[in-house]
């Protein structure tokens, strides 16, 4: 089934994007920003979307700055979490476990917080609220 066999004949074929989930143009941005802690680990700062586009930045990121003594994720400033960037958060809590380490999340947006709930891995993964 097509899409124009769904809608009336006055109606546009809508353009669907499949990495949007609709029309809009998304475009991929990541910043990111670390600063050591005194207990030998580091905290870093992740602002944007962590999705496919930017995922595997952001991986390439925790383990390029991962100094041995665990890492913290600053999530306060990503409204957006797809299952991609779900993977890249098991695979650091995975991998800072495997080292007698930890990955903390803190400071969580709700609606990344939800996506964390309904994927059952807010009981997996290490949160914490500063604030």
């Amino acid at each position: 089934m097509t899409w124009k066999a769904a809608l009336r004949p006055d109606q546009e074929v809508p353009n669907l994007d499949s990495t949007t989930g609709g029309g809009e143009e998304r475009e991929a941005s990541l910043s990111l920003a670390s600063r050591e802690l005194r207990d030998g680990g580091v905290e870093i700062v992740v602002v944007g979307d962590i999705d496919i586009a930017t995922g595997p930045e952001l991986e390439r990121y925790i383990i390029s700055n991962d100094r041995g003594g665990g890492v913290t994720l600053d999530l306060s400033q990503v409204a957006f979490i797809d299952s991609w960037g779900l993977r890249v958060l098991v695979a650091a809590h995975t991998r800072a476990e495997r080292n007698g380490q930890r990955l903390i999340l803190c400071d969580i947006q709700p609606i990344v917080r939800r996506v964390l709930e309904i994927s059952g891995l807010a009981g997996f993964l290490n949160i914490i609220e500063s604030n």
